[in-house]
This record gives structure tokens, C-alpha cells and sequence, in this order.
């Protein structure tokens, strides 16, 4: 089975991903395990606290890599469309820790970090696309 990690600041899509992946499978056997964020959300999220346990991370990324099929699907989206998307949803992180744009920035700036630290194959998505092409591009990309 193929596992896809799907990463990105917060508000990229990857929960509107999820649903059109979700939707283009429909009810056929899922050949796919998806996931809203798993190492690099850990890596990114733990070194804006201060400093992460990259020990455990690194053992994480090494079991997995050697014991799973992963492709990550990094959705590139840029900070200020993100911005907008929480602010219009009204996300309640958003609201409690009073986002800027330059927040999201500086998890792009991670992300690319931990992208670089924690290698698997890697498809990058451009937010211009409608979730449902990206879905589907994704899994063309699968074959």
C-alpha cells in the first residue's frame, strides 16, 4: 500500500486534498493510505516551540522510510492566499494566536527545511490548481 503524507503551512488545502483524493476514489479499494500531516509538520511545529527532539524524529524517518512506500505531497502555497483562507474560515488558531502572514512564512521557510532533512519522493503541488486536479494529478503521477 502507498502512503501519501500530505504537508503544508497552514491553510495550503490539504484537507480540500484529502476530500478530492477521497472523492476520485470513490468507493473502489483504496490503494492508498492518506495522511494530513505526519514527520515534517512534527519537525516544523516542534522548532517553533524551541528546539525538537530530532533524535526521535530521525528514528521515526528511518523506520519509516525503510519499512513503507511514502510519498509526501507538499502543497506550495503561498503565505498570503494561506493567510486569506484563515482568516475567511474563520479558523480558531488562526484567531487565538493572532496570525500573521510572516507566520506562515517562516513555515514555508521550515517546511523547506524539514523537506530537505527527511527525504522521500516528493511531489510538489502549486495551490493554482482546484483541489480535484491536483487529485488527479497526484495519482497520474502515482502510476
Amino acid at each position: 500500500m502507498k502512503v501519501l503524507i500530505l504537508e503544508g503551512i497552514s491553510g495550503s488545502g490539504k484537507s480540500s486534498l484529502q476530500s478530492a483524493l477521497r472523492e476520485i476514489e470513490g468507493n473502489s479499494i483504496h490503494q492508498y493510505l492518506t495522511i494530513d500531516r505526519f514527520i515534517h509538520s512534527c519537525y516544523v511545529f516542534e522548532k517553533l516551540k524551541g528546539a525538537p527532539n530530532t533524535d526521535e524524529l530521525d528514528r521515526m524517518y528511518y523506520t519509516l522510510k525503510n519499512n513503507l512506500d511514502i510519498t509526501i505531497v507538499y502543497l506550495c502555497t503561498p503565505a498570503y492566499t494561506a493567510y486569506e483562507r484563515l482568516r475567511d474560515r474563520g479558523d480558531r488558531t488562526f484567531n487565538n494566536l493572532k496570525f500573521k502572514v510572516e507566520d506562515l512564512i517562516i513555515q514555508q521557510n521550515l517546511f523547506e527545511e524539514a523537506l530537505d532533512r527527511y527525504k522521500f519522493e516528493t511531489i510538489r503541488i502549486d495551490s493554482i490548481d482546484s483541489p480535484i486536479q491536483s487529485a488527479k494529478r497526484i495519482l497520474k503521477e502515482l502510476k
